[in-house]
């Protein structure tokens, strides 16, 4: 009669953090024109946009790190009265041009923001900013070394306190979180609008099974 041999494991999951000052910004904005015609609009809108467009190049942002994320024309109705059974009425049409742009120079990304929004005047809305890095690879690559130590630092003091000694790795898999880098906090404001980059994290997750046998 044979016995069946039972693999015995510990699984861990580590997590590795590398805070860092971002190196890129991501600005978000939105030019917005209303007329009575969509064409009136549409052409509105093209002359602000072409006028922020300038700014951001003129500010040293290069054509690659633009892009259109947004362009809708959609009707203005009138507002009704409570209780108006009747059909709502175009009183106009609004024109919307959304446009990212990757600023890599984070210290002068105010005096950028501000150029663009005196371009547009105020058919410009900043729809928000995001920091992040131009090359994170070796932030991961620490984030992920940290990772794994401190998964093996988990597993150990798994395995002391059953009594048991860890083997050979079984498995192992990685998660990056999902979502932005975590501001961890204020380095400098600029001189025209306040950009406050702070320090962002890069983080990874491993998840690691050891065999273990009795010591």
């Amino acid at each position: 009669m044979s016995t069946q041999y039972i693999q015995r494991t510990i699984s861990v999951t580590g997590l590795g953090r590398v805070a860092a000052a971002p190196d890129l910004l991501v600005l978000n904005l939105a030019v917005e024109t209303q007329a009575v015609t969509a064409s009136d609009a549409l052409a509105e809108n093209n002359k602000k946009a072409t006028a922020v467009l300038s700014a951001l190049r003129d500010h040293g942002v290069k054509e690659p790190d633009i892009q259109t994320t947004q362009l809708s024309i959609d009707p203005v109705f009138a507002r009704q009265v409570p209780n108006d059974t009747n059909p709502p009425k175009i009183v106009g049409y609004r024109a919307q041009n959304g446009l990212s742009a990757k600023l890599r120079n984070v210290h002068g990304a105010g005096a950028v923001i501000d150029a663009a929004v005196q371009a547009g005047g105020d058919a410009t809305r900043i729809e928000g900013i995001s920091f992040s890095f131009a090359n994170p690879s070796s932030l991961r690559v620490e984030a992920r070394k940290r990772a794994i130590g401190d998964a093996k630092d988990r597993a150990q003091q798994l395995a002391d306190g059953l009594g048991v000694k860890l083997e050979n790795v079984i498995s192992v898999s990685e998660l990056e979180p999902s979502g932005g880098p975590t501001v961890r906090s204020v380095a400098f404001a600029a001189e025209s609008t306040p950009v406050l980059p702070g320090e962002s994290e890069v983080s990874l997750r491993v998840t690691v099974s050891y065999e273990i046998s009795a010591r």
